[in-house]
Order: structure tokens, then sequence, then C-alpha cells
């Protein structure tokens, strides 16, 4: 392997002895006409994944960079020392729990940044899949993919591409000052501060093609959208917090608190809502959060009213039903 590789490959690991082979393996598996590192940081798991990682990095020397924690210092810290580490023109995500499902993958995403100066990132489909592999449903809608995403869709919409589809130009910063106050204001949601770092550098291409395959399982590292709503005041105000601390670094130049209003308005409605049925009296208590760091009303009947159609014609009729031809199709 050259002293500068293509594509550093980040893998986060955190007690995943049932999934990492699989992770690994899917990385390795990839098609590729250009060199590759994979830098795997493991936050001193106890469960057996450390001895599965050395026995790589002593198969794959040249390719498997290991970072081994003595003690549990959190996924921010893990996976800031691990981007240090990455010496790659581009950077792909991974975590442990998840695996690649197009060999391809890396190689498609190479070609397009190659050719399109203008994204400083591409992601992609991908399956949401059951412990045993077997495959839930595909995640993005048709009119979410095969297009270029801006700062703007994504104050609008969210995360609509997965992180761990992503290739990126190694532009993020690994270091500094200003950089840490905003990457360690909170301990979680670096992928907040990524994409907005990325968004600020250019725009990001989403391939129509599922590319990963995201595990559900009821202990996975990335049931983040379940934290958030089982602890919904705690999460808004770590949303607020990264976002002031994002504008700031910005210069202003943003107005990232947005973000948060449409994030977790969202999340009011699909969860709150429908899920756990508040009354008027809760939601108010709720949506009061956001209100007075926001500075903006949310009253509660529209918001009633969007959830019950968006739960309506999103998921009863359109996301249900697309979802499982597309699975069909592809399998």
């Amino acid at each position: 392997m050259s002293d500068m590789p293509t594509v550093s490959v980040i893998v986060l690991s955190y007690k995943h002895v049932k999934y990492i082979r699989k992770c690994i393996d899917s990385i390795l598996a990839q098609k590729v006409n250009f060199d590759i590192e994979i830098v795997v940081g493991d936050d001193n798991s106890n469960d057996g994944t450390k001895e599965i990682l050395l026995a790589y990095k002593e198969k794959h020397p040249d390719i498997f960079k290991l970072i081994i924690k003595d003690k549990n210092e959190g996924a921010a810290k893990n996976g800031y020392d691990v981007r240090k580490a990455c010496r790659g023109k581009y950077v792909a995500n991974m975590e442990s729990d998840d695996f690649w499902c197009d060999e391809n993958k890396l190689q498609k995403q190479v070609d397009y940044l190659e050719a399109h100066p203008e994204c400083s990132a591409v992601g992609a489909n991908y399956y949401v899949v059951f412990e045993d592999d077997s495959i839930k449903c595909l995640s993005l809608m048709p009119y979410e993919c095969d297009k270029q995403y801006s700062m703007n869709d994504f104050f609008n919409n969210g995360f609509v591409i997965h992180t761990n589809t992503l290739l990126y130009r190694n532009i993020i910063p690994v270091d500094g000052e200003k950089y840490e106050k905003v990457r360690f204001c909170v301990p979680t949601m670096g992928d907040v501060f990524q994409r907005l770092l990325l968004y600020d550098k250019g725009l990001i291409y989403c391939f129509p093609e599922p590319m990963l395959s995201h595990r559900l399982t009821p202990n996975t590292s990335s049931s983040f959208q379940a934290a958030q709503k089982n602890n919904a005041n705690k999460y808004t105000d770590m949303m607020f917090t990264i976002t002031e601390n994002a504008d700031e670094y910005f210069e202003y130049k943003y107005n990232c608190k947005r973000f948060v209003y449409k994030r977790m308005s969202t999340l009011l409605a699909q969860h709150w809502l429908h899920e756990i049925r508040l009354d008027k009296k809760g939601f108010n208590e709720q949506k009061k959060r956001l209100d007075t760091r926001y500075r903006t009303a949310m009253p509660f009947k529209a918001m009633r009213t969007i959830a019950k159609r968006g739960r309506r014609a999103l998921y009863r009729k359109t996301h249900k039903k697309e979802m499982r031809k597309w699975v069909n199709q592809t399998n």
C-alpha cells in the first residue's frame, strides 16, 4: 500500500462481538483500483471484540490500523481520535454493527467525487435489516435519491442520507481549539457538526442504489432516534447546544438552530402524539422547550393535523408499499 491511501475507512467499535466480522469483511470485500486503509477505534470492549480486531490486524497489517482504548472514553472522543489517524484523500464512515452491501460502493463514490468537484461528499440509499440480516425495508423514497443536497436541504429535511453511507473529502478539521469547542460541547451527535462542515464546503449527492445494511437491534449504537423520543427534553437541549456553538464556529453565516426546530418538531409529530398519545397539556409542556429557545409558536392543532396526515399518507399508504416493492425487486 502507498503512504497516502485514496480512502480511509473509519470503523467505530464498542461491544459488537456478534457483528464486527460482518462489518470488517464487507470493507475488505470492496472492489477498488486504489489503496485503502481501515482505521478502527475500539472503545475498550470487554466482550471479545478486541480479540477479533487483533486477529484482523495480524492478518492484514498493511491496511489495518487499530486504536484500542485502555478505558471507555465515549463515542465522541473515540471518533475524534480515529479521525485524526486517517491519511486518505477521502474518508468513509462505518459503525461496527452495520455492513456495506455493495462491493463497488467505494469505487462508485470515489469516481463520482473525482468527476464532481462541487460535491464535498456522496452518500447512498440503504437497507434497514434485522439482527439476522434479513431486510426490513429500503429506507429512502425515490424522490430522495439521485440528487444533490445543499445546506438548506439539511436544515429543512434533516438527516436524509445515512452517515454510514457517506464518502467525503478529507477536509474536516482534526484539531484546534475552535473545532474542539464544538465537537465536545455535547457527548454525542458528532454527525450533526460533521454534516454542517461538509455542507459548508459543497453539495452531497445521494446514490439511488442501496449500499449499506443498517442493523436494527435492541442495543444498536445507532438507535438515536429512539433515544431522542425517550429523552426528548435532554436531546432537545443538546441539539440547541451544538447548533448554537456551530453558529459561533461559522461566525453566524447560517442560522443553525432552525435545524433543531425542524427536527424536533418532526419527532414531536411522529412520536409524542402517536406513540405516547400526549394530550394538549403534555404536548405544550414538551414544545415549550422549543418555543423558549427558538421563540417560535407551534400550535397544538396544527401539529396534531401534521402528525395525523403524515402518518396516514407517508407510512400507511406510500412508505410501506413502496419499500416492500423495492425490496422485492432487488432480491
